[in-house]
């Protein structure tokens, strides 16, 4: 039975009396936890904690023999009964390297116990060890012992690393852990993995390759070469023209050209004159970073627009705050909006950066042929040319369209 006592231990022999005489068990001259008279032939004894365990002989578990043998008495009515009886208790055994290791009966000529492994990982015998992996991990045993290991899609949190405490990757914004939905798709994370959205309006495929279904609507980079007043700023990082907007065009990084805004600027914005009133579906941005100073983007943003350049109408309603970039801020971010807007003028906001705020940005707008559709015109997709064509009641080139 097992060392902590508490095994039904059922002692058989004779004259223990026609009725209850309040009959008491010794194991190992410590008296059972409980005896309970059956017949004058049988009584049950709950066995006692182990007598002094470790008692028996102190090499037993270091050897990996476990059997300790402890004389089974009977007392009825002061007569005492001892038939050289005895009871043998098993051992979570500890062996020489000081592992916890279970005890297999193997009987023999010595009626021995035998250390042998637990395996945690499905609780040991009867339950008695039980891993304490968490539910997104893997369990693995080892001698007299185990590990845990977070499943993919899982990592261990900020206060442990061995599995026991595994929270979910965040693929949509974990940079560590990046998903594959395209830049024209929506990522959505779920437990240990992540969804890709169908492609966005104007786009198909299966949200990890999207195509551009109207080649109208590529991207036009508006402010390569822009200087002021084509662009406008709230400030510049110490006044320095270094930061000027004539240093906004799109580039590859390492590169130290973007806008700066100062420190002490509060409300920092950059607006872009498109030169026109016309169709915007959404802005793009980039970062930037030279072998001098660290690499510096805006990571998030809010948009305005404007036809006049002084009164400002949030797009697609109001309180949408678009992601920018990240840590691969060479790469230009482009996002659409919701609902297309018809404005002249552009305003970033940011709201979120990486060690300092700094942006290049462009405009999304609508365009065809050799250069931008004029007033009352839209572009065609006549692939592999685009071309522009004067709205119904106009005529012309699509460059200018005047009333029929």
């Amino acid at each position: 039975g097992h060392y902590a006592g508490g095994t039904d231990l059922t002692i058989s022999g004779s004259n223990f009396g026609t009725s209850d005489y309040d009959a008491a068990a010794f194991v190992g001259g410590d008296v059972c936890a409980s005896t309970t008279w059956v017949s004058d032939s049988s009584i049950i004894c709950e066995t006692p904690p182990a007598p002094g365990w470790g008692a028996g002989d102190v090499l037993d578990c270091e050897f990996g023999v476990c059997g300790m043998d402890f004389a089974v008495v009977v007392e009825v009515g002061g007569q005492v009964a001892d038939e050289n009886a005895a009871f043998i208790y098993s051992c979570g055994c500890v062996d020489g390297s000081g592992v916890c290791l279970d005890a297999t009966y193997i009987g023999g000529v010595f009626d021995d116990w035998v250390c042998d492994d637990v395996d945690e990982c499905v609780g040991g015998t009867g339950g008695s060890m039980v891993a304490n992996c968490d539910s997104d991990a893997t369990c693995s045993n080892t001698w007299g012992s185990f590990t845990c290991e977070c499943d993919f899609g899982f990592d261990d949190d900020s206060a442990s690393t061995d599995g026991t405490s595994c929270v979910d990757w965040d693929e949509c914004v974990d940079s560590l852990y990046p998903n594959t939905c395209h830049g024209h798709a929506t990522c959505t994370n779920t437990a240990g993995s992540f969804t890709c959205s169908p492609c966005d309006e104007g786009y198909s495929g299966d949200g990890v390759n999207c195509v551009v279904d109207d080649q109208c609507l590529l991207p036009t980079y508006r402010l390569q070469g822009y200087s002021t007043p084509d662009a406008t700023f709230s400030s510049l990082f110490g006044g320095d023209a270094a930061y000027a907007v004539s240093a906004i065009s799109f580039g590859v990084r390492p590169s130290p050209g973007g806008w700066v805004p100062a420190d002490a600027d509060v409300d920092p914005w950059l607006a872009m004159d498109t030169g026109r009133v016309q169709r915007i579906h959404g802005v793009g941005t980039q970062g930037r970073g030279d072998g001098s100073s660290p690499a510096q983007w805006v990571s998030s943003y809010t948009v305005s627009v404007s036809n006049d350049g002084s009164s400002w109408t949030p797009v697609d309603n109001g309180g949408v705050v678009f992601g920018g970039n990240g840590e691969a801020g060479d790469q230009v971010v482009w996002n659409h909006f919701n609902v297309v807007v018809t404005a002249r003028f552009v305003r970033i906001e940011p709201v979120d950066f990486e060690d300092h705020i700094c942006m290049r940005a462009g405009v999304y707008i609508e365009r065809g042929g050799p250069g931008e559709c004029g007033a009352n015109a839209a572009c065609l997709d006549t692939s592999p040319a685009l071309t522009c064509a004067c709205d119904a009641g106009y005529t012309g080139d699509g460059l200018v369209c005047v009333p029929s």
